[in-house]
């Protein structure tokens, strides 16, 4: 049975007296309060909160300041306040010496000034140059409260990798809508392929492309990373062919069955393979995997074009 036309439903009208439980009549009590009052309230508890976490961590304490200045500055008319605002927060910084927030600060509020429609471009253009030029500022971050300093380089690369492995699941799963338990499998077939190809794993054969930072005489088969990226996912894409034509008629439970168990088809191959098929050839080191592989780097004649700001290793 529908309500009559014209009469409203719901509880935002009614009183907090009138609402039903102490998490509605709190919310209406909230609601009822005018704008001002509400900023005040807001204000003065992200104050207690501040002093509270001053206590226990003093960068607590300047971080949920930091973040309630954010906010308000945000509801500010653009010009002059929120400009003005936003000028003090970076000086402010930058007297108190923590000049690396104040840059950052700088590119973000730099961002959203930009109009709206050139926003779709510039922000993912900003977030890849910050991203590339991350080896050359890390050292000079700010401390995270309580995680303590920013990723190292070693991190940071790690966290790429997942973002990486992330972002192709996202295709797979939610562009393409295929339920692929298996996923990793493929990551597996390309880390495999850069290992083979850039490290000791072969020592009964010498051969090298390309390859930087190691002797000319070191056995194994070392090429160049540039042309392992490319080499990877051409090796990876013809496994994803040979396994996709029998597999993607399938659709739902069905599909992922089948790709869960490829996925776990081969770790087992991964793992037993440093004995192939009983021959004796080590193909992947089994459990221990394959390390160390190559250093990446331009080279020397690259890093000296560069200045030196491309690393040579």
């Amino acid at each position: 049975m529908t309500a009559p036309r014209g009469t409203h439903v719901g509880t935002q009208g009614e009183s907090p007296a009138e609402q039903v439980g102490l998490r509605n009549q709190v919310r209406a009590w909230w609601r009822h309060l005018p704008e001002l009052e509400r900023a005040g309230v807001a204000i003065g508890v992200a104050i207690l909160v501040a002093i509270g976490l001053f206590f226990i961590d003093h960068s607590l304490g300047y971080a949920v300041v930091v973040c309630s200045a954010l906010y308000w500055i945000r509801r500010l008319p653009p010009i002059p306040w929120k400009l003005a605002a936003q000028a003090v927060l970076v000086v402010v910084f930058l007297a108190t010496g923590v000049s690396s927030l104040a840059a950052l600060l700088v590119i973000a509020f730099a961002v959203f000034w930009i109009p709206e429609k050139q926003r779709e471009w510039a922000l993912p253009t900003v977030a890849v140059v910050v991203a590339i030029l991350y080896p050359f500022y890390q050292s000079k971050m700010f401390t995270i409260p309580v995680f303590g300093v920013w990723p190292d380089l070693a991190t940071g690369v790690v966290m790429v990798v997942f973002v990486m492995m992330a972002v192709g699941l996202n295709i797979v799963v939610g562009y393409a809508g295929l339920l692929d338990l298996g996923y990793v499998a493929f990551y597996a077939t390309g880390a495999y392929t850069a290992a083979w190809f850039a490290s000791l794993q072969f020592p009964h054969t010498t051969f090298h492309l390309g390859s930087i930072g190691i002797t000319p005489d070191l056995p194994g088969i070392h090429v160049t990373i540039w042309l392992l990226l490319p080499l990877a996912g051409m090796i990876t894409a013809f496994f994803g062919i040979v396994i996709g034509l029998p597999t993607l008629r399938l659709r739902g439970d069905y599909l992922a069955i089948v790709t869960l168990g490829f996925g776990e088809i081969l770790p087992q191959i991964a793992r037993n393979s440093d004995n192939f098929l009983g021959t004796g050839f080590n193909l992947t080191n089994g459990p221990n995997g394959i390390t160390p592989l190559d250093s990446l780097g331009f080279g020397n004649r690259i890093s000296s074009w560069s200045g030196h700001v491309l690393p040579a290793n």
